[in-house]
């Protein structure tokens, strides 16, 4: 009877033991609302350390690269575009007064080139559209226009070549104007006036003067 009892009284001690523990596991547990995050394994640990690491130092790096440099290193242009000294310096000085970073200020220059690049291209179409306007305007023209044409450009040609200059023949091509159907009706008058020949002036000893002398030379 006494074993029994200490039987009873020993399983009786182990009960109320792991009714303690029990106890103490519900009273730390938390659940998922209520817990907080979960601890992080070693693994994790050194993976936000060095996460942290890397961005640490990017803020490190953008921060040195941010703001105007010392001095600009020069920028780079679309081969074949030549560098005006001037404007260079001009714009990194404006540059320098809005804090750009190098590689700002390079996008500002790329940005101006192409833009350049574009309105000479749209420049030199509408210059050669015009030239080749002029030109069917004046085989159009009635005076020198139409079968006269190529007999109109013939006496234009010599009346320029009687009076005009090298300077004068450079500008007219530089500009296209030796299509426009004034400048051929012009010198197409002139170089109908003087002809091909010459006459003279009736008096001994004198060479003979052009048409284009008498025309163009006052008699007084």
């Amino acid at each position: 009877m006494a074993e029994e009892g200490q039987g009873d009284g020993g399983s009786a001690g182990e009960a109320a033991a792991e009714a303690a523990a029990t106890a103490e596991a519900i009273a730390n547990a938390k659940t998922v609302l209520a817990a907080g995050e979960p601890e992080a394994t070693e693994a994790e640990a050194t993976e936000t350390e060095a996460t942290e690491a890397i961005e640490t130092e990017a803020e490190a790096t953008e921060t040195e690269a941010t703001g105007a440099p010392e001095a600009y290193a020069d920028f780079t242009l679309p081969e074949g575009m030549q560098v005006n000294e001037a404007a260079a310096t001009e714009f990194k000085e404006i540059a320098k007064g809005f804090d750009l970073t190098q590689e700002q200020a390079q996008k500002l220059v790329d940005f101006e080139t192409k833009r350049a690049a574009e309105t000479k291209a749209g420049n030199l179409e509408a210059f050669n559209q015009k030239r080749v306007t002029w030109l069917a305007d004046s085989k159009a023209d009635k005076e020198i226009g139409g079968q006269k044409f190529d007999g109109s450009v013939e006496s234009a040609k010599r009346g320029l070549a009687e009076f005009g200059t090298k300077e004068l023949i450079g500008v007219l091509e530089l500009y296209g104007l030796g299509n426009h159907p004034e400048i051929i009706r012009a010198f197409a008058r002139v170089g109908e006036a003087i002809g091909d020949d010459t006459i003279t002036t009736g008096k001994k000893g004198e060479a003979p003067k052009s048409r284009a002398e008498r025309i163009f030379t006052s008699s007084g």
